[in-house]
């Protein structure tokens, strides 16, 4: 496969993954709430925490992430990553509805999460299912992506209470 073709096809599988991260917020907008000051405040003050403990892993050229609170209800947070001229830049996105349904507002909750995200980013774990993708197309990639997911969600949910524990979040936020 020629070095265009292959970038192509890596391409459409991000734009694929992309969608398929969606596919749960359907429909799940923002009919109850919205982003505050409050919402904002207490995501970047955690995000801020955590990364000021992380160093930067080798394998990403800009450092740190991008942090977004999307306005949507569904309980949910993702690492991903932009292409931008510069390069491939990490993002976490974090739902209103976590920050409200689960944390609460509390930063020791939230901590655990966000830690969990940038476990993601640092194990390279969105890079590697873009490579299953395209090593076994995606029949099989669907089969291994199920089998190696519980082992990268372990391995980020580790990464991200040893990281929050680091930055002073207290054992409390584990629920």
């Amino acid at each position: 496969m020629t070095y265009l073709a292959r970038q192509s096809t890596v391409r459409r599988l991000r734009l694929t993954i992309a969608m398929l991260m969606l596919l749960p917020l359907v429909g799940a907008g923002s009919a109850w709430g919205e982003v505050t000051e409050q919402h904002l405040e207490v995501a970047q003050s955690v995000f801020d925490r955590l990364i000021a403990v992380q160093e930067k892993p080798e394998a990403w050229e800009i450092w740190p992430p991008t942090l977004t609170v999307a306005d949507v209800d569904a309980v949910n947070a993702f690492a991903s990553h932009q292409e931008t001229e510069e390069g491939l830049v990490p993002t976490i996105t974090i739902n209103r509805g976590l920050i409200e349904q689960v944390a609460q507002f509390d930063p020791d909750v939230l901590a655990f999460t966000v830690g969990h995200e940038i476990g993601h980013l640092v194990h390279q774990h969105v890079a590697r299912h873009l490579e299953r993708l395209e090593q076994f197309g995606d029949v099989g990639a669907k089969t291994a992506l199920v089998a190696v997911g519980r082992e990268d969600e372990l391995e980020a949910d580790l990464y991200g209470m040893q990281l929050a524990l680091r930055a002073g979040f207290s054992y409390a936020g584990i629920r």
